[in-house]
């Protein structure tokens, strides 16, 4: 523990986090997201939140050791100590974050897990409702650096999601769905990322690389059959049997009619919540 501290002390005398690793340009950030779970996918106001980790990795050579001296494998620091990636969702509408440890080892390697809820505005279609499906796309990227300074690259990860750059990108996959637990209402089908340069009209000849990552959502149709479809059929049915019933004096059938009248509202209702 006393080396540690000590060897913290050592590299953080005179750092500023303020400061890329590389000034002069050419510091190279992957990053790959493992997708925990949807916390809310709205059709009605046309937004998805998701909750999951962001990991980071990339050099910085201020805080490289000789491990031969010290014999610590890492050392972890504080986010607010050292200079971390400021990616972002382009697209949020809100973002919570909690602070993660940035860890680093004897050559400057460091990384960084985050988890954050995003919630991005998503354009839906559910003419075709209950069978529709969704795609929702946004973009991530550095806020401040341009591709000059900072190159955002995909990190490699085991084949679960389609992956491009400019095309074909076949060998870095930058989506972990291995911490995936599902969503009740919809399915998640395919994840798509498309690794690129933008550019905008500040600076036409800056290339600003981006991530673009669109989720594939399938509706889950058992819970509408079930909960909805079936009831008014079977409804209708009942409100058409009805039709055939002899009318009694004691107005058996009006009161029936009643009924089959508020359980067609009621299910409505509950179907529009």
């Amino acid at each position: 523990m006393e080396n540690s501290t000590r060897l913290s002390n050592q590299l953080l005398s005179g750092y500023s986090r303020n400061i890329l690793p590389a000034p002069d340009g050419g510091l190279k950030v992957e990053f790959s997201l493992a997708l925990g779970q949807f916390v809310t996918i709205s059709t009605a106001l046309e937004t998805v939140e998701f909750q999951g980790w962001w990991r980071m990795y990339w050099n910085d050579p201020r805080l490289a050791w000789d491990e031969t001296l010290f014999e610590i494998p890492s050392v972890s620091f504080e986010p607010q100590q050292v200079w971390v990636p400021d990616l972002t969702v382009y697209e949020q509408t809100s973002d919570v974050k909690s602070p993660a440890m940035v860890i680093c080892r004897p050559d400057g390697s460091c990384h960084t897990s985050i988890p954050r809820n995003t919630k991005i505005g998503c354009s839906m279609n559910i003419q075709a409702f209950p069978y529709d499906s969704q795609k929702c796309n946004f973009t991530i990227g550095s806020w401040s650096y341009d591709g000059t300074k900072l190159d955002l690259l995909p990190r490699r990860m085991p084949r679960m999601a389609d992956v491009l750059q400019d095309g074909v990108l076949p060998d870095r996959i930058p989506v972990d769905l291995e911490p995936y637990k599902g969503f009740q209402e919809f399915s998640l089908v395919t994840v798509k990322t498309v690794w690129m340069n933008e550019y905008y009209n500040v600076e036409p000849d800056v290339p600003y690389p981006v991530l673009l990552i669109e989720f594939d959502l399938q509706r889950s149709t058992q819970t509408y059959i079930g909960g909805m479809i079936a009831p008014l059929l079977l409804v209708t049915f009942i409100g058409f049997f009805s039709l055939l019933m002899p009318a009694p004096p004691s107005g058996a059938r009006p009161a029936l009619s009643v009924t089959i009248m508020l359980t067609t509202a009621t299910v409505y209702f509950v179907a529009s919540r």
